[in-house]
């Protein structure tokens, strides 16, 4: 059975990872994975500053799509910190 019910969200959490630091000319990964046998709902980012930056690539893994997410991000001038989040819930 491929459903989700609604007790699966009383156990979501979201988890969030160190951050990377982008420096200008430099795209930079960063991941984040649920804890135990918890998988992935969805996923993101997050900048530390608000400035001119890009997202190349935002996405559970490949390696690991049921459990880890993704991002790729650069910036054009200075650097910054870039974090992946995940919603997590218990299967």
């Amino acid at each position: 059975n491929d459903t989700v019910g609604a007790g699966a969200f009383k156990g979501m959490n979201t988890v969030v990872s160190a951050g990377v630091t982008v420096n200008a000319g430099t795209p930079q990964n960063v991941s984040v994975s649920c804890p135990g046998d918890r998988q992935i709902v969805s996923g993101g980012y997050a900048w530390q500053q608000d400035e001119g930056n890009s997202i190349i690539g935002s996405s559970p893994s490949d390696s690991a799509p049921n459990s880890s997410w993704d991002v790729r991000g650069m910036v054009n001038a200075g650097s910054n910190v870039l974090h992946a989040w995940a919603l997590c819930i218990q299967p």
